[in-house]
């Protein structure tokens, strides 16, 4: 996975808006993990608190579903971009 931060707004708003992109253009199935928030914090050079935000804001955009204990996985996102 490619993460381009478009450099517009928060860190943590630049990271879910390129994990949005990633997730709609389908490279993430839904039921899907994404990378724990310290793996991907330190892949891109970002803090573990703007990953955490990150995920927080997707999931509050139902894109990803947060599991403790087991991760944040990809919501359904077919069945939200029909509702849309």
């Amino acid at each position: 996975m490619t993460i381009k931060l478009d450099g517009e707004g928060a860190l943590f708003e630049q990271l879910a808006r390129a994990l949005k992109d990633e997730i709609l253009a389908g490279r993430f199935t839904a039921g899907s993990l994404l990378p724990a928030t310290r793996t991907l914090a330190t892949a891109i050079g970002v803090s573990r608190n703007t990953a955490i935000a990150a995920y927080e804001l997707l999931c509050a955009e139902q894109l990803a579903v947060a599991q403790p204990g087991s991760g944040t996985r990809i919501g359904d996102v077919k069945t939200l971009l029909h509702l849309g």
